[in-house]
Formats: C-alpha cells, structure tokens, sequence
C-alpha cells in the first residue's frame, strides 16, 4: 500500500501490516495513515526534510522505533557532526550528532537538515495509544522553558475542534 502525499487513510479496525505500507510527502504535503486500535508490523514514512540552504526543519519521527543514516544529512565538514540535532533546554543548546545511526524517540523534536531538500526514510510501528511526552522548565539556572516536543504519529494532531473536520 502507498499512500500519495495528499493520501489519508483511516483504519477503524486492527491494522496488521505483513507487507509493505510507504507513506509520503513533500514540501507542503503529508500523508496520513490513523489506526484507531492496534497496529503490527513496520511502516516506512517518506519524511519530506529541508536542504540546510533552506533552514533547519523541525521533525519528530512519525514511527516508534526510527534509526537514520546519519551521512544521509548535511554535515559539518570542519567538526564532523551532522544535521540531525535534540535540543536540551536544561543549558540552552542543541547537542551534536556525529555518529553513523541516529536512533529517534516518539514524541521528540529533532531539527534536521539535508545537504539537498529530499525525503528521508522512517522505518517503524505506528503509535497508536496516547503518548506522554514530560515538558520541563530549566529556566531558573542556565536552561530555558522552551521545549521541542514533537507529534509521535503519522497523521495531523487536531488542536481544536475546526481542525478535527478538515
């Protein structure tokens, strides 16, 4: 099943997933795939990322269980590190990856860059329960409130009620 970057597909019932299920996007769109019950087996989202000509992208990975090619970013060629960072609020700084995988965790924000605007591949399960994601405020010492939580599913979260009939 491939869902297009304009794509939704809901599923009322369990999704098993023993074959191969690809979203899409691009700059502007992203498809959606929404399992209201369980769900087993790897889906692949096509995670439209930035070039870092462009500006850093904020991203969270759509799939619990996501490891990147690091070389797949822009790096650094002066420090090695590449274009994938967390951010910690605890001192204020975005913390440097150098090394060749990078593992996600659900419900955190990453910004990422590419060396050339493309998709990059999120190979994983759906989330498909409530996801609890801790908000801490660092800003008595050196750190910040601010916090880079990110949406752990492969769908648009509804923030209000106009938003849940679009």
């Amino acid at each position: 099943l491939t869902i297009a970057k304009t794509g939704k597909v809901t599923v009322n019932g369990a999704l098993s997933n023993s074959g191969t299920i690809t979203l899409n996007s691009d700059s502007a769109n992203f498809a959606s795939l929404i399992a209201k019950n369980t769900a087993s087996g790897d889906v692949i989202y096509n995670r439209w990322i930035n070039s870092l000509s462009n500006g850093w992208d904020l991203v969270g990975s759509p799939v619990v269980g996501a490891s990147l090619t690091s070389s797949n970013f822009s790096q650094n060629q002066s420090s090695g590190n590449y274009a994938i960072q967390p951010y910690d609020n605890s001192d204020n700084t975005w913390t440097a990856t150098s090394s060749a995988t990078f593992n996600t965790s659900s419900g955190t924000g990453y910004a990422m860059a590419k060396a050339t605007a493309g998709t990059e591949a999120f190979t994983g399960t759906i989330e498909t329960s409530d996801k609890d994601v801790a908000i801490t405020n660092n800003s008595s010492g050196s750190g910040t409130q601010w916090n880079l939580v990110a949406n752990p599913y492969p769908s648009y979260l509804a923030l209000n009620n106009a938003a849940t009939t679009a």
